[in-house]
Parts: C-alpha cells; sequence; structure tokens
C-alpha cells in the first residue's frame, strides 16, 4: 500500500503571459514562488518516502518551495526527464486561447484539449504510455515495500502531463479499480500548485490495483490565511 502526490508547477511567466509552454524551461512568478510555498505549509507534517520531479526549471523552483516549509526529513529530489511536459511542437509559446478557440470549432470539450495531437509535437498517445511507464515503476517500489511500511511518494509535473498520467487509470478498467472520483472530477482543468493524491492498494482476488482519491486537483492550500 502507498500513497502518491501529483502536483502541477506554480504559475510560470508564460502562464501569466497566457501562453502555452511545454518544452521551455519556465520561470516562476512570484505568485507563482507563493502559492508553492502555501502548499509547503499545508502539507509540512507529512513525510514523504520519496520525491520526484520534471527536470524543468518551473518544476524545479516549485519543489524547492514546496520542501523550504516541509517539517520532516525530505529525501533525495530525483529529477527526470520523463516527467516533463508533453511537447506541443509547433504551438509552443503561442497564445493559449489560439488553441482553445481550435477546440471550439471542432466541438472538442476543453477538458480534453490535452489529448488533441499537435504538428511537430509529442503525440498524445506516447506522452499517455511515458506516464504509464513512470506509473509502474512507482507501483513496482509500493509492491515491493515491505509490509510494514507504507511509501508516500511526491510528485512536481506539468498540467497535460498530470492528464495523460490519470487517463492512464480512467481508460484502463481492467488493470485499475479508480474509486471517488466523479465526472464532474474529470472534466475539471489542472490548476497551477493544485495538488491530487490518492491511495494505492492491490486487489488479491482480481489482480487489479486500486486506485482510491483523497484529493482531485485540490487548492485547498490557497485558502489560509
Amino acid at each position: 500500500m502507498g500513497h502518491i502526490t501529483i502536483v502541477r508547477h506554480g504559475q510560470s511567466e508564460s502562464n501569466l503571459s497566457g501562453l502555452v509552454e511545454s518544452r521551455s524551461q519556465g520561470k516562476l512568478t512570484d505568485t507563482g514562488l507563493e502559492t508553492a510555498r502555501a502548499l509547503g505549509k499545508f502539507i509540512k507534517d507529512e513525510t514523504f518516502t520519496r520525491i520526484y520531479s520534471s527536470d524543468l526549471n518551473r518544476c524545479r523552483e516549485t519543489l524547492e518551495q514546496i520542501v523550504s516549509e516541509l517539517s520532516t526529513p525530505v529525501p533525495t529530489v530525483e529529477y527526470r526527464a520523463e516527467l516533463r511536459e508533453r511537447d506541443f511542437g509547433d504551438k509552443e509559446l503561442v497564445p493559449v486561447k489560439d488553441m482553445w478557440d481550435v477546440l471550439i470549432k471542432l466541438n472538442i470539450p476543453l477538458h480534453l484539449g490535452h489529448t488533441v495531437d499537435v504538428e511537430n509535437g509529442e503525440p498524445y498517445e506516447q506522452a499517455r504510455e511515458r506516464a504509464h511507464k513512470f506509473l509502474q515503476e512507482m507501483f513496482a517500489l509500493i509492491d515491493g515495500s515491505e509490509p510494514q511500511s507504507t511509501e508516500n511518494i511526491l510528485v512536481v509535473s506539468h498540467g497535460v502531463f498530470i492528464m495523460c498520467l490519470l487517463d492512464n487509470f480512467l481508460q484502463n478498467p481492467d488493470l485499475y479499480d479508480v474509486q471517488n472520483v466523479t465526472d464532474e472530477d474529470i472534466k475539471r482543468i489542472v490548476k497551477n500548485t493544485s495538488r491530487t493524491r490518492f491511495l494505492i492498494s492491490k486487489n488479491v482476488e482480481n489482480g487489479k490495483w486500486v486506485i482510491n482519491f483523497t484529493h482531485y486537483f485540490d487548492l485547498e492550500h490557497l485558502n489560509l490565511n
């Protein structure tokens, strides 16, 4: 059994300017830094056994702010290229509004916009498979842990990549038994520093992984005084 918490990076300068940002490094705004620290304060008493992050700068800065507020021991951070945002090819640094307009014309719901392929970009299925390989690595760690121990893993990544990752649960009922997710949750857009957390266990009878969500794109830390 184990927990995974996945956090989207804080607001970047490109986010603030309304530009698509995928493979670019990115730099957090003051708001991005502040909200990342707020999340760190909100989870300051939580003990993480492992921490992973995209190696792009906006995720590094986010994680630095989060761990600076933790009151518990911080494990060595692993920065992973496979946790980078899905590459949006020719749409890099173009206005996000232009992409929304295309979705509207094609009658594609905004919450499915991350599934649309773009010219010279990383295909959606490739990004989803990349996310699934990372999940399988995490599940192997959890499955191999001592019975008396519980893995508690923190991951900092990017909005579209997180949605690709979660799609693996939602689209594979033969592998996963997903609990505590509503249709309303699925239609939400992942916002900066939102926290998604789920408990993972194995159903020994059917071999499925049980994914029990406790938070889905949660922003409760922003309500702190």
